[in-house]
């Protein structure tokens, strides 16, 4: 199967990081001819005397370029006390298969600066940012300036401005045009591109931005658990979006009358929400009900799955 395709090949993969740490299947001690109590000097001088005779420049035989890298190998794994200790570590340790060769190979990555990373990546999710939201953007605008009913709307109200008398077919087409642009808000994901949600920006204004969530959060309970104070419109307005568990992008996009209807049933108190909530979940579901589409999903949500008929939708 190819599970177990898949996991062959990665066993195969091990083995092979496997043989490439270190000096492979030889010892590195041997390799350069001390033993495992040798000094920092003594392997030093003995990696000099061996290097000096198995460089490709000096040694012509066919096998010393091949000799000289692994007590090149063997030279990087002692040389230092770290590295010394990571491959004794392993010499004790051979069934730790995993911790070794993350010791190993920690070491064998190259060091990169993570400054410019970091900037090339912000950098391309913000650029990514704005070709999405431009694009939603463009869509929601394209989608408006087709519809028929809201150019039928700023038709009728051009007509009645008297402003399409006298204009060409492009020119009215662009007066409609500007009369439903000028009619429709873009809210949430298809609001207009605003530098300022890019997200190269935020960080750049993070500290600002933390530093005013602190101060509302001093002034919140300063003024309404320390004073005492009275809600605010803007307080109550919080605290129904709170309440409604949205996010401020989604809880703008609502209609007018949704929100009137909140403000009117005070559903900054919880309770009050909970229950706008259900009674709309109620109406909306009483709208559907009976139909056949409502039907079906019935047949399909008891057929599926029997624990879940209880289920409405």
């Amino acid at each position: 199967t190819m599970m177990r395709i898949l996991v062959l090949a990665s066993l195969i993969g091990m083995v092979d990081a496997l043989r490439d740490m270190y000096c492979g299947d030889q010892d590195c001690y041997s390799t350069l001819g001390v033993t495992q109590e040798a000094t920092k000097k003594e392997i030093k001088d003995s990696y000099r005397r061996l290097a000096r005779q198995l460089h490709p420049d000096r040694n012509k035989h066919e096998d010393a370029e091949d000799q000289f890298r692994t007590i090149a190998a063997a030279y990087e794994a002692l040389k230092d006390e770290a590295s010394r200790k990571d491959y004794d570590y392993y010499l004790l340790h051979p069934e730790e298969v995993m911790g070794n060769m993350y010791r190993y190979y920690r070491k064998a990555a190259p060091k990169v600066d993570i400054a410019p990373v970091a900037a090339v990546i912000v950098a391309t999710i913000s650029i990514l940012q704005y070709l999405s939201q431009k694009s939603q953007h463009e869509s929601a605008r394209k989608w408006v300036l087709t519809s028929d009913k809201y150019r039928k709307q700023a038709k009728k109200e051009a007509d009645q401005k008297k402003l399409l008398k006298g204009k060409t077919k492009e020119e009215k087409e662009k007066i409609i045009d500007n009369i439903i642009l000028d009619q429709v808000e873009f809210k949430g994901s298809h609001a207009p591109v605003d530098w300022k949600d890019m997200l190269v920006v935020r960080i750049v204004v993070l500290p600002y931005t933390l530093y005013k969530y602190l101060e509302w959060q001093f002034s919140w309970w300063y003024r309404i658990e320390h004073c005492k104070q009275d809600y605010t419109d803007d307080d109550l307005h919080y605290l129904i979006l709170k309440n409604s568990g949205m996010s401020k992008a989604r809880f703008e996009t609502l209609e007018q009358e949704e929100l009137d209807n909140m403000w009117d049933q005070e559903c900054w108190v919880k309770a009050n929400y909970d229950k706008y909530k259900a009674d709309k979940e109620a109406a909306e579901l009483a709208k559907v009900k009976g139909t056949a589409r409502y039907k079906r999903h019935k047949r399909f949500m008891k057929n599926y799955d029997p624990n879940i008929e209880h289920m409405e939708w």
